[in-house]
């Protein structure tokens, strides 16, 4: 049809008196049917492709998946709108694909915000991740303020206190929809940023469909209707002490939180009790998880005010200036009893112990304790409980092996251990054997013991240390040792030296020795990537302890050390006379 139309024309492109001007205008003008007939042809053509047939209802669903499977910050998935016009049509016309406004690209962020008309927004982004080639010129957020009561996910990071500020102070004091709101304020160290600054959001904000709220270094009235009965996870990081709540404010908050099912404070926790306020505690029965860390007297507040499930993963950070501080006691306290029996939680029995002396943080070392238990039911009906991890930090001034220890008495004085039959050790060499022996040789039913680190030294010796009765005659009965129970060893990454005094094979023979001779004999042994550790070793070690596993790797030895082995081998050859006689020797000669 195009075509016929086109010749039809031809003629009149041959007269004399035609112009080229004239001419190329009436052939661009022919061109531009034809190129509208094709598209129109294509287009018709789309129309019997079976995916083309799909509703558009179905078409968009696929869209979004698409989009959800893209990289994070990534525009690749637009290209569905490319394809065709059927498609572009419909992908323009979808708003929930339009919901994600790249806050790096400012045309991309006002087309988005224009195409999803009135669907729910999720804005997010993290400024301090932008490079100098990504980042936008030009301050993105104001574009935002319009459309907050639409907006369900707002997630932002900032270096720029002044840029943050900002947007906060012009946010109005009621976001309908929103549901999950992360507020991140990480100076750049470039820039001229007290280590106090906080970002302020003292006005009265109302979010009553809040379910996740995330704070970093960000102030919030605690009178606001942020902290509402459907908040299932709260995190507040790094709030200034000129910031933070009083504890009258603080628990008045808890109280209209009672669907919490995370919590997270990481030096953010009120400062000190109030004279003469108190508060009854406050029972999170749908809490999971719970993590703080904080100075000991902050941390006692609040574990005093709570109460919560069996069932909740704790981990808890403790700082404290002196192992002598009495907060870090009054913690201990707290966290021991979890261990017993109330109303709103039953007993637990703490079966398995971590522990990681004297690792260094920062402005300090750590000594970390993780904590298995099960509840008081009969074996066959125990349930297995999530860990309580509960890191205890001093500050730098003491001596760490000095801390390390006083830190394990302490925590051993003041836990209920009796029931415990699986212990292990990250690092033992910081730890003295009298403590080793007094705090943990004396649990009755301890049966299992493992050990990682590079010396166990102090350790082996523990195990061989006797316990001292007055009462009891030693000429008529056996020693008495500590670990009684033990039966099972494990030993990890362990360095065998050949010098006495430190770990060496030796020891540990000598130890299995003794043990069997007071009647306190090991069963099992294994043995896992130990340095400088033989086939011969382990054999000497099976004449005593029959069980062994070991890896059979031998590691840990230099050229030296192989060439001092093979001069020690050949002099063993010469020195074996049996090998050959004179006559042999002779007759060897002739080859």
């Amino acid at each position: 049809m195009a075509l016929g139309a086109f010749r039809g024309i031809l003629p009149s492109l041959q007269k004399d008196d035609l112009n080229s001007k004239s001419a190329l205008t009436i052939i661009d003008r022919e061109v531009e049917k034809v190129k509208s007939y094709m598209v129109t042809l294509w287009r018709q053509r789309n129309t019997f492709i079976p995916i083309s047939r799909l509703p558009p209802e179905i078409l968009s669903t696929i869209f979004y998946f698409v989009k959800e499977s893209a990289a994070e910050d990534s525009l690749y998935w637009t290209k569905v709108s490319h394809v065709c016009h059927l498609w572009r049509e419909i992908a323009i016309n979808s708003p929930s694909l339009w919901t994600n406004p790249p806050l790096a690209s400012i045309r991309w962020t006002e087309e988005m915000l224009s195409r999803s008309k009135m669907a729910s927004l999720a804005v997010s982004a993290n400024f301090c991740a932008f490079s100098h080639r990504y980042a936008p010129t030009i301050d993105p957020l104001p574009l935002i303020l319009p459309h907050t009561p639409r907006i369900k996910s707002l997630d932002l990071c900032h270096y720029d206190h002044y840029v943050m500020q900002r947007f906060l102070s012009q946010m109005p004091e009621s976001a309908p929809r929103l549901e999950h709101l992360r507020l991140r304020f990480a100076p750049h160290p470039q820039l001229s940023t007290s280590s106090d600054s906080v970002l302020s959001m003292n006005k009265i904000f109302e979010a009553v469909k809040l379910r996740v709220l995330e704070l970093t270094r960000c102030a919030l009235n605690w009178d606001s209707r942020v902290f509402g009965p459907l908040l299932v996870h709260l995190q507040m990081s790094f709030i200034p002490t000129n910031a933070r709540p009083t504890v009258e404010q603080f628990w008045n908050a808890f109280d209209r939180m009672p669907a919490l099912e995370s919590i997270e404070f990481v030096d953010a926790l009120p400062l000190t009790r109030s004279p003469g306020y108190t508060h009854p505690q406050i029972f999170l029965d749908k809490l999971r998880k719970l993590t703080i860390s904080s100075s000991n007297s902050e941390v006692e507040i609040f574990l005093s005010g709570i109460i919560f499930p069996s069932t909740v993963a704790v981990k808890l950070s403790c700082k404290t200036g002196t192992h002598h501080d009495e907060g870090f006691r009054s913690v201990l306290t707290q966290v021991s009893s979890f261990f017993s029996s109330s109303v709103s939680r039953p007993g637990m029995k703490i079966r398995e112990l971590d522990v990681y002396p004297s690792s260094y943080v920062m402005n300090g070392y750590s000594t970390r304790f993780i904590i298995k238990s099960s509840d008081d039911d009969s074996p066959s009906m125990r349930i297995v409980l999530p860990d309580l991890d509960l890191d205890l930090q001093t500050i730098l001034g003491g001596i760490p092996r000095i801390i390390c220890n006083q830190v394990v008495q302490d925590f051993c004085a003041s836990m209920p251990l009796t029931n415990l039959v699986a212990l292990r050790f990250g690092e033992a060499s910081l730890l003295s054997m009298d403590t080793l022996a007094e705090s943990f040789g004396t649990l009755p039913h301890l049966r299992s013991l493992s050990v990682s680190g590079s010396n166990a030294h102090n350790l082996v010796l523990a195990l061989q240390k006797v316990q001292l009765h007055p009462s009891t005659n030693y000429r008529d009965t056996p020693p008495s040792l500590y670990f009684q129970s033990l039966c099972s060893i494990s030993m990890d990454d362990i360095y065998f030296y050949d010098d006495d005094g430190d770990m060496t094979v030796g020891l540990l023979e000598d130890c299995f020795i003794w043990r069997y001779e007071c009647g306190a004999e090991i069963h099992t042994l294994k043995l896992t990537e130990c340095s400088r550790l033989v086939s011969s070793d382990v054999e000497r070690l099976r004449e005593i302890i029959v069980d062994i596993e070991w890896d059979e790797l031998e590691t840990g030895f230099s050229d030296e050390d192989e060439d001092e082995d093979d001069n020690d081998l050949y002099d063993d050859y010469l020195d074996d006379d049996d090998i050959y006689s004179d006559d042999d020797y002779a007759t060897l000669a002739w080859y």
